[in-house]
């Protein structure tokens, strides 16, 4: 029977929860702590028997969503464990989307994520099951709090070492160095140790993540595979899976990284350094390696450090890489489309590296797009998933890094060149997804329905200006006009708005709607063209005079673009900014997906008509100033 003992203390340094379970002679104790951020709560918890402490557990639970830091941020501020951990199953706003779960769609966007740090039993006591009745416990008291759990079974340090006679920790940091034959034995131990624990946490429902190296040593258990009816070990009945089950699980390993040696080695040199070499040298001594000495392309990983170097410094460089790329492929075709030990071919590489020039080369080679490695993955999914950890690494630390429009370019080309060609097909101008153009057509829809209305409600003044206290107030202004810098509002209308300007304002957003019902990108020269023949055919009274008026007045169409372009990746990455996503959620399922869906940065470069000279005189809104009185233009 357990007992469980809960109060709240007062006191700012005192747990913000403690819970004494009592189950036969062991006592647990639970206490929560509020960690740094609001959305953080960190476990400490310890078992007793017959007044004895026996173990030790600690982790903790991150809330999800976040309510203002990014999850990333959140797992990095406790340990870099914790950090890998939520990189490996979440997304940024903390959605559980990297692995296959069997975890409800409520779930997958919100509860408890926890991680368990350290779970630690006296050695009289282990062999009982010990550990699986500890956690089993704080997991129970706890279940109100967590969806999911995630742990990395390694064997601890501390104990091992004992075990083993190595201060394993001196050996981590440098200051003992093993013969061959003792690291042998070490990593042999760990690697059975390792396995073990695998297994040994398995008999509580606790499974791997899956198969590529980043998940291959996280393992989680979610609510629904929780085996949670508990009962005193020494009784002897359980609803742990059973030792003789799990030691039937395959429990995936990845293979050993290839390290070239003797003629394969030597391959990999001259490529290493083929910057210092006379380039007709260079290549007979590459063509002497291959041809008489047998050197492989593979096992020298020859293509693939041609194929992982992201980029080259300058044009001449380029070329000669080519050039060095097709010498090597000549030499052994087959191995362009030959999976290596690793299970990568070049292909996958070259994608992981957003290789543009590579990829060109590799395909004219017959590299295929379909084929996939050991984890699963073609080249196209290897390139977005190195675009994923580039977004990560800048949502982790919160970094607003501004990338070239060419290489964002690049980004696109790359994708295009891997896209099988049916996929291909639905594109629109050969980029935009139809997911995109309709949340766009959302957006625009909304926006310009808002400024409709407001032109009918809204009462300018007659023949003067109107005060920016009305025109751009927090509620019941013109919508979106917080996307026009104030500094030109004020500069180009010293004393308000007038209503022609509005007019103007409204017809970008008209024109913008009627391009994206014809199924049309809103670039900015389609949208000028469009504006142009709404005027000539006086469409819904619009006409030249307001919009020679909007232009002269600072106005311009690239703000209302920035606007449509900010508004609708709010609402897919973030949340709600003028239309509900779920409320259009059939129609968008309805529509293939690719992988330009969420691909705002290409849809700016494109939209905008950006490049590398231009690219710091597009709009940065929203500006958030609302003119509420006529000292406010420094509240930005």
């Amino acid at each position: 029977m357990i007992d469980p003992v809960r109060f709240s203390p007062q006191d700012e340094d005192s747990p913000i929860q403690e819970t004494t379970l009592i189950v036969g002679d062991f006592q647990i104790h639970v206490e929560l702590r509020q960690g740094e951020y609001d959305s953080l709560k960190e476990i400490e918890a310890s078992i007793t028997h017959q007044n004895q402490e026996i173990g030790h557990m600690s982790g903790c639970i991150i809330s999800r969503p976040t309510t203002k830091h990014n999850f990333y941020t959140v797992g990095d501020s406790v340990t870099q464990e914790l950090h890998e951990m939520t990189h490996t199953f979440c997304s940024s706003d903390g959605r559980i989307d990297r692995i296959t779960s069997n975890l409800d769609e409520d779930s997958i966007y919100s509860g408890g994520f926890c991680h368990i740090h350290k779970v630690e039993i006296d050695v009289q006591y282990k062999g009982r099951d010990s550990g699986l009745f500890f956690l089993q416990n704080v997991l129970e008291c706890l279940k109100e709090l967590w969806v999911i759990v995630v742990m990395r079974p390694e064997p601890l340090t501390k104990s091992f070492s004992e075990r083993m006679n190595v201060d394993l920790n001196s050996v981590y940091n440098g200051d003992t160095v093993l013969s061959d034959v003792e690291q042998a034995r070490v990593n042999t131990l760990l690697e059975e140790a390792a396995d073990k624990l695998c297994r040994y946490w398995a008999r509580l429902g606790f499974q791997q993540a899956g198969r590529n190296r980043e998940q291959f040593n996280a393992w989680f258990l979610t609510n629904t595979t929780f085996w949670n009816d508990i009962v005193h070990p020494s009784t002897g009945t359980t609803t742990l899976k059973s030792k003789d089950y799990v030691q039937e699980m395959n429990i995936h390993k990845p293979p050993p990284l290839h390290i070239p040696i003797g003629v394969h080695k030597e391959l990999l040199d001259l490529i290493t350094n083929k910057e210092t070499m006379d380039k007709v040298k260079l290549r007979n001594q590459i063509k002497n390696l291959i041809i008489q000495r047998n050197a492989s392309l593979h096992k020298s990983r020859a293509l693939f450090v041609l194929a992982a170097n992201e980029e080259y410094t300058t044009e001449e460089q380029d070329i000669d890489t080519m050039r060095l790329l097709k010498v090597l492929i000549h030499s052994t075709p087959s191995h362009v489309i030959q999976l290596d030990e690793n299970g990568d071919t070049p292909l996958h590489v070259a994608a992981a590296a957003l290789n543009l020039p590579v990829i060109e080369c590799l395909l004219d080679y017959g590299a295929k797009t379909y084929v996939k490695d050991l984890d699963g993955n073609t080249p196209l999914q290897c390139l977005l998933k190195t675009l994923q950890g580039h977004q990560d690494f800048q949502s982790t630390f919160a970094l607003d890094i501004p990338v070239k429009p060419s290489n964002i370019l690049k980004k696109q080309e790359c994708i295009l060149l891997l896209m099988e060609k049916e996929d291909k097909r639905p594109l629109i101008d050969g980029w935009m997804s139809p997911r995109m153009l309709l949340a766009l057509s959302k957006s625009a829809d909304t926006t310009y329905s808002s400024l409709d209305n407001l032109h009918v409600e809204f009462r300018f003044e007659e023949n003067g200006p109107t005060p920016f206290s009305t025109c751009c107030s927090r509620f019941g202004g013109i919508d979106h006009i917080n996307y026009i810098p104030p500094d030109i509002l004020r500069a180009k209308n010293p004393n308000g708005l007038y209503e022609s300007f509005a007019i103007g304002w409204l017809m970008v957003w008209a024109a913008i709607v009627s391009l994206l019902e014809m199924g049309l990108v809103p670039t900015k020269s389609r949208v000028e063209e469009e504006i142009q023949r709404l005027c000539r055919q006086n469409v819904g009274n619009f006409d030249w005079r307001s919009w020679s008026h909007f232009q002269s007045k600072g106005g311009k169409i690239e703000y209302a673009l920035d606007a449509l372009l900010v508004q609708t990746s709010n609402v897919i990455s973030k949340g709600d900014d003028g239309w509900e996503y779920y409320d259009f959620e059939d129609e968008f399922e309805a529509l293939c997906k690719t992988p330009f869906d969420e691909s705002f940065d290409i849809a700016r470069v494109k939209i905008l008509g950006l490049n590398d000279e231009n690219m710091h005189q597009q709009p940065e809104g929203p500006y958030y100033v609302y003119f509420d009185n006529p000292y406010d233009a420094e509240n930005k």
